[in-house]
């Protein structure tokens, strides 16, 4: 069977209107696209695609759905074979499994109270918020971007409500010591910057400490929920206004986000610690935005830009 999770990652990488319209005319209409529905005969279009939500709807005989649903609907196809003829399109893998789907909620539930007990240390800990705030983040913005902090109180946190410890190792919020067998903290000590997923669904983290020889910044270990080649961070505060500027700026890092979204340029994104790849495109062309890339100005920046240049420019992508 083929997992959820997958499922979830196909739905929130491709765009919807890209798909529908291959197969009708859709007329953008205010925040959303019209059509006359290709479910049942009518003169004036009452079929609305939200492009935000990823969402159709017919206010004249009802039919709605996801992508999915559409495909399935429109070419009389299983469910098996409009999501992998979707998949066949953008280019995405699906993963399968030998008998169970699995419901990811729980997964998300912990990454989220992990989350909020890194934020709620962060506010206990002048040292380090002062050292963002010196940055030129605003309170306003750490919170918005939910930022915290790891400390050796969060295990205690983590004990006292109960929370699964074999799951977090999955999740690589905890690591496993092979010579005590005990659960220790993979970012300890580190300020840390949760990453969502397009839904808005926290699905790892990335670390970054202050101490000089240690590395910089550290992400989650790859899992079932994070893909670190594929997310793009503040895409989930970005999209909206990605999909009205039609435009989003590329940057380098988890600062120069927030710094961004702070002055304004709430269409800022970044990758995680990696250069701009073929996998990042699903979801850069989502509402076929004007892409700027805005790396450092560094020998490492101007490269990294190049190559992205080159990769978007093949990709018939329009930027600068």
């Amino acid at each position: 069977m083929i997992l959820k999770s997958s499922i979830d990652r196909l739905l929130q990488t491709i765009d919807i209107v890209e798909v529908i319209s291959s197969y009708v005319d859709l007329r953008k209409s205010g925040s959303s696209y019209m059509a006359c529905c290709p479910f049942h005969e009518e003169r004036s279009a009452s079929f609305s695609v939200n492009q935000i939500k990823g969402f159709y709807h017919c206010f004249g005989c009802g039919a709605s759905g996801d992508s999915i649903k559409f495909v399935m609907e429109f070419e009389k196809l299983s469910f098996v074979e409009a999501l992998e003829k979707l998949a066949h399109r953008f280019n995405i893998a699906l993963e399968h499994d030998k008998g169970v789907y699995y419901d990811h909620k729980e997964d998300y539930h912990l990454l989220e109270m992990v989350s909020s007990l890194y934020q709620e240390e962060l506010f206990n800990a002048p040292f380090f918020l002062n050292y963002l705030q010196k940055r030129g983040l605003s309170l306003e913005s750490i919170k918005a971007f939910k930022l915290g902090l790891c400390t050796n109180r969060i295990d205690y946190g983590i004990e006292n409500k109960g929370l699964n410890r074999d799951k977090l190792i999955e999740l690589g919020v905890l690591g496993k010591s092979d010579k005590k067998d005990k659960t220790y903290l993979r970012f300890l000590d580190r300020i840390m910057f949760p990453i969502y997923s397009p839904s808005a669904q926290v699905v790892g983290f990335g670390g970054r400490t202050l101490k000089e020889k240690a590395a910089k910044y550290i992400n989650s270990p790859q899992s079932k929920l994070f893909d670190k080649s594929s997310l793009l961070y503040g895409y989930h505060l970005a999209k909206e206004h990605i999909y009205k500027q039609k435009q989003v700026i590329v940057t380098e890092g988890y600062l120069d986000v927030i710094l961004l979204h702070q002055a304004g340029f709430k269409n800022a994104i970044a990758t995680l610690g990696t250069a701009l790849t073929p996998s990042h495109l699903p979801l850069l062309k989502k509402g076929d935005p004007e892409i700027l890339l805005s790396y450092d100005g560094d020998k490492a920046g101007r490269n990294a830009a190049y190559k992205a240049s080159l990769m978007l420019a093949k990709e018939q992508r329009r930027g600068g």
